[in-house]
């Protein structure tokens, strides 16, 4: 909810009073509450004092995590409070996800989006429209290819990522249970494989990257990361893996350059980027603060690479191998994923919603939306307008990076809105 914490709803309502009903009785429940929250938080949010006090009364009540987030979660809070929860173009498919988009990525032309959802499909949409243009089930497609699945209990097979390769005219896809595939965007049907030696108890798919000439990245849980040529249908290299531990990785294709971001000696994290064409390591640097990077990624360029350790963003010129600056996205564990703006000087991060940063001065300029479902995936189109996320509802959104102005939506969301 818009509340950022349980224990933040609690002092508000203690505060105050008890949430009023909203006026509107047609609400989903959750945007109800959303609403009630809203009623109460906007006097708190054009006053001082009253700021304050409820900081205060949560950090009186509060374990660490608490402490440290409280004021940084009500001012987020209050700068989120009157956006748009209704896009631009409110003409969101019947046709829909039902369960949460983990995955939104536009195709090399700008002119679709992929999503893959726990829903255990993977959908192709019309940006210009935000109409579905095909469907795949994976688990459908692998059973109609006689293949065998991974034993699992629950039986699901969420979708993790979906990514186009190359022209657009294929899509790899990692879902749970499935060995990676890659699909015919035309026909939907699977072409291709990309087998990942399975780890013993594994049933998640493979952390997955993807490059426009053909390489497929797979790493999972205490396995080696592989690189994998689909040309050639075989791996080209592998970096052995940490028992227990999960790689933070990502790609230039453009500078030619991998970075893996894995466990230092005590809390830090071990930076070492690569040839991506051999895997040969190049140079390494030591981040300090915390234990495991949230996320990495590369500029369009390949000249800086933002890594996020414990919440704190350093971004790292490649050329002179050294942090050119470090900024706090998050205080505290489990923030966040990033991409960097078309011309490189700012950054996106996503953690219960988008933010966007100027990297210079490290000041965050906007909110994207006053959702707080949590942000799964960002992607940047091609022409460095818009921005695709993926959240814990059912819908993908299109932001329109500029303004921050929310366009559309691809389905509905059936969690409105946080």
């Amino acid at each position: 909810m818009l509340l950022r914490s349980s224990l933040l709803a609690l002092s508000l309502a203690a505060t105050i009073g008890a949430f009023p009903a909203p006026a509107q009785t047609n609400l989903h429940p959750k945007q109800a509450a959303e609403e009630a929250a809203k009623v109460l938080l906007r006097p708190i949010c054009q006053d001082e004092a009253a700021r304050r006090q409820l900081v205060d009364g949560v950090i009186k009540k509060g374990r660490d995590y608490e402490k440290k987030t409280a004021k940084w979660d009500l001012d987020s809070t209050c700068e989120q409070i009157d956006l748009p929860i209704t896009p631009v173009h409110d003409t969101a498919d019947e046709a829909t996800h039902t369960d949460w988009v983990l995955d939104a990525r536009w195709s090399s032309d700008g002119k679709l989006i992929v999503t893959a959802s726990g829903d255990q499909t993977v959908r192709i949409w019309d940006a210009a429209t935000g109409r579905t243009i095909r469907t795949i089930d994976p688990g459908k497609e692998a059973q109609n290819q006689g293949a065998e699945l991974i034993p699992f209990a629950r039986n699901v097979a969420r979708v993790r990522a979906a990514r186009f390769l190359g022209d657009g005219s294929r899509i790899v896809v990692s879902a749970d249970r499935h060995p990676v595939r890659v699909f015919d965007v035309s026909s939907g049907e699977p072409v291709a494989e990309a087998p990942y030696p399975s780890m013993p108890g594994a049933t998640l798919a493979p952390k997955t990257e993807v490059t426009a000439g053909g390489l497929i990245l797979m790493h999972d849980l205490g396995g080696p990361l592989i690189v994998h040529d689909i040309a050639t249908g075989k791996p080209r290299y592998g970096i052995p893996g940490v028992p227990r531990e999960y790689f933070t990785f990502s790609v230039s294709e453009s500078a030619d350059l991998l970075a893996v971001a894995q466990r230092g000696a005590g809390r830090s994290v071990d930076l070492q980027v690569r040839k991506l064409t051999d895997g040969s390591r190049l140079w390494g640097i030591n981040l300090t603060g915390g234990a495991s990077a949230d996320s990495a990624t590369f500029s369009r360029d390949g000249k800086q690479l933002a890594v996020v350790v414990d919440g704190l963003v350093h971004v790292i010129d490649t050329d002179t191998k050294k942090t050119r600056t470090s900024f706090v996205a998050y205080p505290a564990f489990g923030c966040c994923e990033v991409a960097f703006s078309a011309d490189g000087s700012k950054l996106i991060t996503g953690r219960r919603h988008a933010e966007l940063w100027d990297i210079s001065t490290g000041k965050r300029l906007r909110h994207f939306g006053p959702f707080t479902d949590g942000v799964h995936s960002l992607h940047v189109s091609p022409d460095g307008r818009y921005l695709a996320t993926s959240h814990l509802g059912s819908d993908g959104r299109i932001w329109e990076i500029e303004t921050g102005r929310f366009l559309r939506r691809l389905g509905k969301n059936v969690y409105p809105p946080g």
